[in-house]
C-alpha cells in the first residue's frame, strides 16, 4: 500500500509539473503576443514606401486597440528627412490621441532613424544597439546662389534636428549641433542613456 501511494504521489507530482510547465508556456506566449501585437516595425531605409507601411500599421493598431500602448520598433540606417518627419508627426499625433507611444532602437537608429526614436513618450534602446547622429545632406545642382540656398536649407534642417534631440536631453541644441556638425557621432546604449537621448535600456 505504501509503494502504491508513492507511485500515485509521483504520478500526481509529474502531472502537476506538466500543468505548471504548460501554464508557464502560455503565460510567456501571452506576454510575447502583447509585445508584438501592439508593435509596428521600421526595418530598413526611411522612404515613402517604408513610412507608408508603418503609417498604415500604426493607424490600424490605433483603431483596433484604442488607448493601448503602441510601440515603433526601429532598425534603420536613416533616409529621407521629409518622409521621416511625416512619421515623427504621426507618432506624436497618436500620443495626443491617447496612446502611450514607445520608440525602441533595435540594432541601429541612424540619421533620420535616430530622430524618429525621439518621437516616443518612452524612448528605449536594446542592449548592444546604437544611435547615430550626423548633419543632414541634400543633393543640389545649379547656379551659385541656388547651391548657397541649398546649403543654408541643409544647415537649418540640421539645427532643427539638434533641437529635437535637445528637448529631452541633457545637452543644449547648439552643443548637439556642434558635436555632429561635419562629424559622425555614434553612441552605444549606455552613452545614449547618459546624455538623455533615450529613457531606458531594455
Amino acid at each position: 500500500e505504501l509503494e502504491s501511494a508513492r507511485v500515485k504521489l509521483a504520478a500526481e507530482l509529474l502531472e502537476h509539473d506538466k500543468v505548471a510547465h504548460e501554464l508557464s508556456v502560455l503565460q510567456l506566449k501571452e506576454e510575447f503576443d502583447l509585445l508584438t501585437l501592439h508593435t509596428a516595425r521600421l526595418s530598413g531605409p526611411v522612404d515613402p514606401e517604408s513610412v507608408g507601411e508603418v503609417r498604415t500599421h500604426l493607424y490600424a493598431l490605433s483603431a483596433t486597440y484604442p488607448d493601448a500602448e503602441l510601440t515603433l520598433d526601429i532598425n534603420s540606417p536613416g533616409g529621407s528627412v521629409t518622409d521621416g518627419m511625416e512619421l515623427y508627426g504621426i507618432v506624436r499625433e497618436l500620443s495626443k490621441a491617447g496612446h502611450h507611444m514607445v520608440t525602441r532602437i533595435s540594432g541601429i537608429a541612424a540619421s533620420m532613424g535616430g530622430v524618429l526614436a525621439q518621437a516616443g513618450d518612452t524612448r528605449q534602446i536594446r542592449e548592444g544597439s546604437y544611435l547615430h547622429l550626423h548633419e543632414a545632406s541634400w543633393g543640389s545642382i545649379g547656379k551659385a546662389h541656388e547651391m548657397k540656398e541649398a546649403a543654408e536649407r541643409v544647415e537649418k534642417i540640421s539645427r532643427d534636428i539638434s533641437k529635437i534631440y535637445a528637448r529631452r536631453s541633457k545637452m543644449k541644441a547648439d552643443d548637439i549641433y556642434e558635436r555632429f556638425h561635419r562629424r559622425e557621432w555614434y553612441l552605444d546604449a549606455e552613452e545614449a542613456l547618459k546624455v538623455g537621448f533615450v529613457d531606458e535600456i531594455v
